[in-house]
């Protein structure tokens, strides 16, 4: 398969390319969105499946069949408690990613960072023509690199 860099055209025009980057960092910034979705949802409740885990194993190998009624009922309930009291804290630490985090994310280790700086305005010298000319390259050569982003796995 062709890498994505190969497939962008070698003459695109900078309105093309500003309307093509705009496309893909909108759906990278998604998937990264939902890459760090998965990383948080395993962070806050990895607690909680290893208390599940345990229980099954204990389950499994029949050490609650072996206890007295109320040993088992004791069991039971202790690993119940565990397994609320850790969702609980799991989904109140849990939070959702937001755009400027997905884009920050996206842009790691890009060089001029694209997908958080293609909106910028031009600070200073607007109505110059050299200014807005060098401007215009400037955004045309981000758009260029913005086309090549992809979102990145989730961090596990």
């Amino acid at each position: 398969m062709a890498r994505r860099s190969d497939r962008i055209p070698a003459r695109m025009t900078d309105s093309a390319a500003l309307i093509r980057a705009h496309t893909t960092i909108k759906r990278e910034t998604a998937r990264t969105r939902a890459a760090i979705w998965v990383e948080r949802l395993i962070e806050a409740f990895w607690p909680a499946w290893s208390v599940a885990a345990l229980f099954g194993g204990l389950v499994l190998l029949g050490a609650p069949a072996a206890l007295p009624s109320a040993w088992h009922l004791a069991l039971l309930a202790a690993f119940g408690a565990a397994f609320l009291v850790f969702s609980a804290r799991g989904a109140l630490r849990l939070r959702r990613p937001e755009e400027d985090e997905a884009r920050a994310r996206l842009d790691d280790g890009v060089s001029g960072r694209p997908a958080q700086t293609l909106d910028d305005a031009l600070a200073g010298g607007a109505g110059d023509q050299g200014s807005e000319q060098l401007w215009a390259a400037h955004r045309g050569a981000l758009a260029r690199r913005a086309i090549t982003l992809q979102a990145p796995a989730p961090d596990m």
